[in-house]
């Protein structure tokens, strides 16, 4: 039986998660700790305590680092002919991630939920299931964003996942938040127990004292140790050799063990441990490069130092890193090179690149051509992190310093892409001194102010500069590009736009000065306006003197963006593109365009366009009102920012408006409180929480305390402004501020006379009814109606059946008021808007209307998960396609309906949609 010394406590922990997977349900547990403290050893202990799962295992290797979802292709190995049975997002996904088929990026996120599909269904059909991640840290950074997306949707799967790794890497937060259990040293008393059982011979006092002050508790270093010493040595008889200390002795033990094997064997050994996948014929083709007979790896296997089959395995990864840290330079290299010559040309292109980069001691413009076109085929594939690690590779053998700077431009610009921040300023840094062309700097230096920005929105790095110097690099920049090319100079200011939205500043850095200064660019004679171009003087003509100055720009713009291949290919593009449909009001062009957006940004596998892209998704659900779809939109774009640790203070706040409309009062104010302290110098996010305050208040009633949340609408609130306008209004009428009411009034119709939208013209039929006397109301209120029932958003409609409810129940006419309010409050609760039903509810009561039997508080004992899979269950919708679209697995599905049977007290899917929609 496989047993552990002085690891109880972790024993019990571990074989808990495994009991949890043999009852039906799920485990994920991240341990961590110092090399060889025993991390891989509690792995084993789990293999052998679970003879009744199936189990897969994955261990990082470091030189793997740079191939992007190698690791995930390790782990889902036993699982690849199942791909085509995948729903066929997540088979495209998984395909491009692992090379399969060419021509679009894999997205991440239907990646990791493509792999949690994959062994959910096996787990399902079979045995429980044992995942193993060993050696974490050394994933590539495309592999454990996705095993971390995985991992955080497990339940109740029957599976066990256990991911070891060093002590935590301020880089790395794929896993953060999940369950932890870190590892640290033995004690003198269980160390003493592990040396004895692992010497076999009764060991001197001495000895035995000295072999614990040097291992420090670190089980490897104990039993490595007992290993490399004679029986002699162990009993005291003979003089113990000089041990270093831990970090260098465990090393320099391997290679004691190293040294005692012949020449050609110690070089094979080098080789193995240059090549990452252990593919045992091209490291034998390769040591035939070197002259080097087979039969040396047996003589390594032999020893134990590595296990043979169908891949050559190493007995602890810190072997590997010590053979190979502790080869020469010379050695490594010549492992490098014959590992290039070994592999196939056309089948292994890209690791034969990585190899000859690895081996070339001097510069060689052939090597780094070849790393750059290996850069190309990784950042086709999404893999942002190992096209920069090869561009930056490509550039330090690039003899020109022209050639060299641009190609850590371009290391810098995939950094970004992938959100690594500091490697991107470091690379852009290294780019920036040979940088001669006028335009390329032009455009390095507004790469410099992006880094910032996002540096800055990084709470774990500190920030060097501040928003209004972060503007003023940019508008340096477009300044600096616009006498070479007038486009770039524009897109530039757009981009310096965006932050100022974000910032709110004044003067210089305002949103209104950046707007004037794009609108003010000159078009080169003789070049005719693009639909980009367009596009970009609509914006900036709306920021800087409003919507009856723009108007004509704006339906001319958005009629060409929606066509335009330039635009429909570029997700930085349709974002733009997306502000003119909410500054026009158009649902369906928002639609079309933010949805192209989102693909785009997956195709091309680009993190931050994708934040952007599901930014608007989210924006556009709330805008019809499906807030359970704008939730999921959410929470997939902060579980983002979490793997790339950037702040993600703009969706959380944006949640909270979601959140109050769902009627959740105590999580909007808490959250509200905690987002305000660590945001102010966000001026969008301070609007978005006092939005999301004041539908709370609203719902509530609470008209005084929302009034006092009333500000002005911006111009640059694209998303919102409308929406908020007519909240503001009600808010301020309701408490008796009529008057203040004007400014968002104007606002309101100046929009709606220019765009001429159903959804602008119902809000402001709505404004006017409240502002209306009672003769004048009711027209409006039926204006209102009409004109957004033409949009199918049934929300804003149930907001004026509402306070038309309301006004009809002052005029006493109950029976009127109740038809409006039942209507309100069937489509709130059908939509989850229960703040506002609550608020219809208790109109409906003063109506003298009877409360309808209900089972309202048997659902309210739902979890806002399971209220989401009952919706979507009782609308008609399998597992599989709820499964798909909450990012969870199947089976979680079956299990959470499972319990809403049982709390609701039904017996099948049928009854569950009479009771989701009556309650």
């Amino acid at each position: 039986m496989f047993t552990l010394v002085g690891r109880d406590d972790e024993i019990a922990e571990v074989g808990g998660l495994l009991d949890r997977a043999r009852n039906g349900l799920s485990g994920v547990l991240v341990v961590h700790g110092a090399a060889g403290i025993g991390k891989t050893g509690l792995l084993d202990w789990a293999t052998a305590c679970a003879p009744d799962f199936d189990t897969v295992r994955l261990v990082g290797v470091e030189s793997e680092m740079q191939f992007g979802f190698a690791g995930l292709h390790q782990l889902l190995s036993p699982f690849l002919d199942d791909i085509q049975s995948l729903p066929p997002p997540q088979a495209r996904a998984l395909n491009a991630a692992f090379g399969i088929s060419d021509g679009v990026a894999p997205d991440l996120f239907l990646a990791g939920l493509a792999a949690l599909t994959l062994i959910t269904a096996s787990a399902a059909q079979g045995r429980p299931l044992l995942v193993l991640v060993d050696d974490a840290q050394w994933l590539d950074r495309e592999s454990a964003d996705a095993i971390g997306i995985l991992a955080r949707r497990l339940y109740a799967d029957r599976i066990c996942l256990l991911v070891a790794m060093r002590e935590a890497d301020e880089g790395l937060g794929s896993f953060d938040g999940l369950p932890e259990l870190p590892l640290g040293p033995l004690s003198d008393s269980a160390g003493a127990l592990l040396l004895e059982a692992a010497s076999g011979v009764r060991l001197g006092d001495r000895v035995r004292a000295r072999l614990l002050v040097d291992a420090r508790g670190n089980p490897l270093a104990l039993t490595e140790f007992v290993r490399d010493l004679s029986p002699d040595q162990l009993a005291g008889v003979a003089q113990l050799p000089e041990l270093l200390a831990l970090d260098r002795g465990l090393e320099r033990t391997f290679l004691r063990q190293l040294e005692q094997l012949p020449l050609p064997t110690r070089r094979l050994l080098v080789v193995a441990a240059a090549e990452p996948s252990g593919d045992v014929s091209l490291i034998l083709r390769a040591g035939r490069e070197l002259d080097i007979a087979e039969d040396a790896l047996t003589t390594a296997n032999a020893t134990g130092l590595i296990e043979l089959g169908p891949e050559l395995v190493f007995r602890h990864p810190l072997i590997r890193s010590a053979i190979y840290q502790g080869a020469s330079d010379i050695d490594r290299r010549e492992a490098h090179a014959a590992l290039a010559l070994a592999c196939e040309e056309n089948a292994d292109a890209y690791r034969r690149a990585w190899h000859r980069g690895a081996a070339a001691q001097l510069p060689d413009d052939d090597v780094a051509d070849d790393l750059e076109r290996a850069a190309g085929r990784a950042g086709s594939r999404g893999g942002c992190a190992a096209s920069a690690t090869l561009l930056a590779r490509a550039a330090e053998l690039t003899p020109d310093k022209d050639r060299r700077a641009v190609r850590f431009l371009g290391a810098a610009a995939a950094e970004l892409a992938s959100g690594s921040f500091l490697q991107a300023q470091t690379h852009l840094d290294l780019a920036l001194p040979d940088l001669g062309d006028p335009l390329i700097r032009a455009q390095a230096e507004q790469l410099d102010a992006v880094i910032a920005f996002s540096t800055l929105l990084r709470h774990s790095t500190p920030a060097n500069k501040g928003p209004s110097e972060i503007i003023s690099m940019m508008l340096g920049a477009a300044r600096a590009t616009e006498p070479l090319d007038t486009a770039l100079a524009r897109e530039a200011l757009m981009g310096t736009l965006t932050m100022a939205f974000f910032f709110g500043g004044a003067g210089d850095a305002s949103a209104a000065h950046v707007a004037r200064l794009a609108r003010s660019l000159k078009q080169p004679a003789g070049v005719a306006l693009t639909a980009v171009d367009l596009m970009y003087l609509a914006i900036a003509e709306l920021v800087a003197n409003g919507y009856a100055s723009a108007g004509r720009l704006l339906c001319e713009s958005l009629a060409a963006v929606q066509d335009d291949p330039v635009i429909r290919g570029s997700p930085r593009h349709l974002v733009r593109a997306c502000w003119l449909a909410y500054a026009m009001g158009d649902v369906n062009a928002l639609t079309k365009l933010a949805d192209e957006c989102a693909k785009a940004s997956r195709d091309q596998g680009n993190f931050e366009a994708l934040l952007e892209a599901l930014y608007q998704q989210s924006m556009r659900e709330i805008w019809v009102g499906s807030l359970d779809i704008a939730d999921e939109a959410l929470t997939e774009a902060i579980e983002l920012h979490a793997l790339i640790q950037s702040s993600s203070e703009l969706f959380e706040s944006v949640k909270l408006i979601v959140s109050a409309w769902q009627g959740h009062e105590s999580e909007v104010r808490a959250g509200a409180a905690k987002l305000a302290a660590r945001s102010a110098e966000y001026a969008l996010v301070a609007r978005y929480i006092d939005y999301a305050l004041l539908l709370v208040e609203l719902g509530l009633g609470n008209y005084q305390a929302a009034a006092s949340l009333a500000s002005d609408p911006c111009i640059e609130d694209l998303n919102m402004g409308a929406l908020r306008a007519a909240d503001t209004i009600e808010a301020l009428v309701r408490s008796g501020n009529g008057p203040m009411a004007a400014s968002p009034f104007t606002y309101l119709t100046q929009r709606a006379t220019v765009n001429k939208s159903p959804l602008d013209l119902g809000l402001l039929s709505r404004s006017r009814a409240l502002l209306a006397s009672d003769s004048d109301a009711e027209a409006h209120f039926r204006a209102s109606i009409n004109a957004l029932a033409g949009t199918g958003i049934r929300l804003h409609v149930a907001r004026t059946q509402l306070v038309y409810g309301e006004w009809l129940r002052r005029q006493k006419r109950r029976r009127d008021a109740r038809a409006q309010l039942e209507a309100a409050l069937d489509t709130f609760t059908l939509t989850g808007a229960n703040g506002f039903a609550e608020r219809t509810r208790g109109e409906l009561l003063a109506t003298g209307a009877q409360a309808r039997k209900r089972v309202e508080g048997t659902r309210n004992d739902l979890t806002p998960q399971e209220r989401q899979i009952a919706r979507l269950a009782g609308s008609g919708a399998n597992n599989a396609q709820i499964a798909e679209r909450l990012f969870i697995s199947t089976s979680t599905v079956d299990y959470h309906l499972r319990k809403v049977y049982r709390k609701l007290d039904i017996q099948s899917r049928r009854q569950l949609e009479n009771v989701v929609l009556e309650g």
